[in-house]
């Protein structure tokens, strides 16, 4: 099983044990069925405010995300390629929300 981490706020109903901590201090861990172990083909589509590329990608479970991009790719180049572009992706720690853009593929 694996496991991901959510956002630190305290859920309804939730009381934490030392009153002076912050929610920021509250992690909550839930168990995770996604989790990608191998690179995989995915989609430019777009720019986030910014500057990072937006990718989708199969059994993506929230829609387009930021993606981070190997030190050798140029941002101004991924702002010029066509939308739909295929990339390839690679994730830290296996998060389907911590995609890393490993470079352009060319078409078929």
């Amino acid at each position: 099983m694996h496991w991901s981490l959510i956002d630190a706020q305290e859920p309804p109903g939730m009381k934490r044990r030392n009153a002076s901590a912050s929610p920021a201090e509250v992690v909550i861990l839930r168990p995770s069925s996604t989790f990608f172990s191998t690179p995989l083909v995915g989609r430019l589509t777009g720019m986030s405010e910014e500057g990072l590329p937006l990718v989708d990608f199969e059994g993506n479970p929230s829609g387009p995300v930021p993606a981070r991009v190997l030190a050798g790719a140029s941002a101004t180049r991924l702002e010029e390629v066509a939308l739909q572009t295929e990339v390839l992706l690679t994730f830290e720690g296996g998060l389907p929300g911590r995609p890393i853009l490993m470079g352009l593929l060319e078409p078929r």
